[in-house]
């Protein structure tokens, strides 16, 4: 059985959420990033970690992700 095609509008609308998620992690807006997610959202991150609700995927990527690469990135470009 060949599987369904992916409607156009689903396909164009997960574009601009990618997009979306893109420019709010490359500019470490937590708030734009915020914006994407219900209050009963979940979001589970590439290696495993889990977070549950919206306040705790903000106050995560607030206070632990987006501070860590602005440290990485600290440490990278320092002489």
């Amino acid at each position: 059985m060949k599987p369904n095609p992916i409607s156009p509008i689903i396909e164009k609308e997960t574009a601009e959420l990618v997009s979306r998620f893109d420019a709010a992690w490359n500019n470490r807006d937590w708030g734009a990033m915020a914006d994407m997610f219900t209050e009963d959202a979940d979001f589970q991150f590439y290696h495993g970690i889990l977070v549950r609700g919206w306040e705790r995927i903000v106050r995560f990527y607030r206070d632990k992700v987006f501070p860590y690469l602005e440290e990485g990135l600290a440490h990278i470009t320092r002489k």
